[in-house]
Order: structure tokens, then C-alpha cells, then sequence
């Protein structure tokens, strides 16, 4: 494994305005319009760190070209998140009619195994579109063609360059977001409060990850 996690983990408390970046990050987030300009930044760290260009958190500079690169981001996730909710709405669908047309309870039966097959195969795509969004984001940040989403050879190309440390990133703000929902649990609530910019700098951290993966495995 190549990338050192403390070292990413620290990487934004280095930056002497890291909680004013923090802030904005955080109001961006709670805003609700304004999020896709966070997840311009996430690619804007990408690209700056896979650059050699990160000693320290980019600006948030350019507002407007942040937002509109996070906006195709989130196009590009939300058109991937629709194809398996439409999937699994057609094989409830078919299932349904089935059942009528057999009737009785074997009927009943077909229609609820399609339904059922129906959910797990939208939360196996789900898993899969998790597992592989970082990588996605990564070309994607440094070609910033919406159709580098869809190069799927080349995505799991760049995966499978460092399966271990690609594995780490993916998982790395699961875990955060698991511990933070805990601390949250068992400080009744004040807990909450801290857990959104907490939540930005996970954000911060994993993009600068993705961005160190790319100078370890493809320069």
C-alpha cells in the first residue's frame, strides 16, 4: 500500500484557514443549492493534490465554475442512480401483471419474488456505484468530460492499479461518518451539531486520498 492515511487524515489541519474553508464547505452543505459547489471543491482538491500542487487546501475561488463542475458531478451520479430504481420498477411492474395474469396464490408468489429480486438487484447497484463513484470522480476531475463516467474499462483499470489503497479510500469515510454518528448518539445530540463540518472535512480528506492514489499509481 502506497498511501500513508495519517498523513492524509492531517494533511487539512495544515492550512492555516482550514476552518473557514471548513465553514464554507459546511454552509454549502446546508444550503441545499449550493452543494454542488462543495463537490466542485472535492474536485478541485482531486485535481490540485494529483497536480503536486497541495500544501495546502485549495481557494474558494471561482464560485460559480465550482458549482458547475459539481453540478455535472451530481447529474452524472443521479443519471447512474436511476438506472437501477428503474429497473427495479419495471421487474415490479412485470411481476405484478404476471401475478394477475396467474392468479391465485401462485400469483401472488411470482409477484413477490419479482419484487424482492427487484430490491436486491437495485442494492447490489447501489453497492457497485459505491464502490466505483471515487474512481469515477478521479477521471473525471482530471479530463472533466461527464463521459469519462461512463468509460467503465478504464475505471476498473485504475481500480484495480492499487486495490488495497483504492479499498481504503472507499471505506475510509464509511467509518468516519459510522464513528461520527456514534459520538453523535452518546453526547445526546451536542454531537450533531459538530457532525456536518466534521462531515466536510471527511470530504476534504478523502478527496485529497483519491488525489495522492492518482500520483501513486499513474505518474
Amino acid at each position: 500500500m502506497r498511501l500513508d492515511i495519517k498523513e492524509n487524515i492531517v494533511f487539512p489541519f495544515s492550512d492555516p484557514s482550514w476552518i473557514t474553508k471548513t465553514l464554507i464547505g459546511t454552509a454549502c452543505q446546508l444550503l441545499g443549492l449550493t452543494l454542488p459547489a462543495l463537490m466542485g471543491y472535492q474536485l478541485a482538491i482531486i485535481r490540485q493534490t494529483a497536480n503536486g500542487e497541495d500544501e495546502k487546501l485549495p481557494e474558494f475561488e471561482g464560485f460559480g465554475d465550482l458549482w458547475i463542475r459539481g453540478f455535472k458531478l451530481f447529474i452524472a451520479l443521479f443519471v447512474l442512480s436511476m438506472v437501477p430504481v428503474g429497473v427495479t420498477i419495471g421487474m415490479a411492474v412485470t411481476g405484478v401483471m404476471a401475478a394477475g395474469a396467474a392468479g391465485g396464490d401462485g400469483g401472488g408468489a411470482l409477484g413477490s419474488a419479482a419484487i424482492v429480486l427487484g430490491v436486491l438487484f437495485a442494492l447490489f447497484c447501489y453497492l457497485l456505484l459505491a464502490l466505483v463513484f471515487p474512481a469515477m470522480m478521479l477521471r473525471f476531475a482530471m479530463t472533466n468530460q461527464v463521459s469519462s463516467f461512463f468509460e467503465f474499462s478504464t475505471i476498473v483499470g485504475d481500480i484495480r492499479q492499487g486495490v488495497g489503497d483504492y479499498l481504503m479510500i472507499v471505506f475510509f469515510p464509511l467509518v468516519a461518518w459510522f464513528i461520527l454518528a456514534i459520538l453523535s448518539a452518546i453526547t445526546f445530540g451536542i454531537g450533531f451539531i459538530l457532525a456536518y463540518p466534521a462531515g466536510v472535512l471527511v470530504v476534504f480528506i478523502q478527496a485529497r486520498m483519491i488525489g495522492n492514489y492518482y500520483r501513486a499509481y499513474f505518474m
